[in-house]
């Protein structure tokens, strides 16, 4: 049997667990029921993944090199985690804005970029660049994948 990924945040689409990730009420829909109410109601659901907070904290904190931090657009103040922000203290950062194509298109990249500034102005974050990408545009992700590919020790942090 394939496996399916939502459109929207590539999460695999299962049916059988509604507080998880990917829930979908049917396995013929091309959106978890997340990413379905975002697109279509401008509402979300929040689901919450088991990490271990305090090993991944710790490994990121000790990390020597650049960081790509995976900022979900749709759940802005969840991304920006206090701890991560911590662990972000003089590092360079490159900030990878997820599900751009959600937002409507009169909702400018510079508008979202204030709000995110706005966000991290008292934290001692040095952010290199600002790339915004979709599962619509590859364009974006592509130029994601060449910065990345140019840096010798890299870490990708959601």
């Amino acid at each position: 049997m394939e496996i399916k990924k939502c459109m929207g945040r590539g999460s695999e689409l299962q049916i059988t667990h509604a507080d998880q990730r990917g829930y979908a009420r049917s396995m013929d829909h091309d959106y978890c029921q997340s990413c379905f109410r975002v697109k279509h109601y401008r509402d979300f659901k929040r689901v919450k993944a088991r990490v271990d907070d305090g090993a991944t904290l710790e490994f990121i904190d000790g990390f020597k090199g650049n960081i790509f931090w995976v900022l979900d657009i749709m759940h802005l103040n969840q991304s920006i985690h206090t701890g991560l922000l911590r662990s972000l203290r003089g590092k360079k950062v490159v900030l990878v804005v997820n599900k751009r194509d959600l937002l409507p298109k009169s909702v400018s990249n510079t508008k979202i970029e204030h709000a995110i500034m706005r966000a991290l102005r008292d934290e001692p974050v040095s952010v290199m660049e600002i790339v915004y990408v979709s599962h619509l545009n590859v364009k974006h992700l592509n130029h994601c994948r060449h910065i990345s590919k140019t840096m010798k020790r890299r870490l990708w942090v959601a």
